[in-house]
């Protein structure tokens, strides 16, 4: 899965960095469902932020979705 954004019809999504975080994970895991996977089948993460301050915020909604054994991400 590549390329996932904060977008919903187009646009995107309001709120700053916690909803558009949430949004772009959204849109990987609905991509890996219709793909015949979960989140467990997730091994490694790509993320780009415009800002590195937005990491905590970014890593606290990270933590979220990937409870028991994250992947390694960058």
């Amino acid at each position: 899965v590549s390329g996932q954004v904060p977008m919903e019809k187009g646009e995107i999504v309001p709120g700053g960095i916690i909803a558009q975080s949430r949004k772009a994970i959204e849109n990987m895991i609905a991509i890996l469902k219709e793909a015949g996977y979960e989140l467990e089948d997730v091994v490694r993460v790509g993320v780009w932020l415009d800002d590195p301050r937005d990491f905590w915020s970014f890593n606290s909604v990270y933590a979220e979705y990937f409870v028991a054994n994250p992947p390694a991400r960058a």
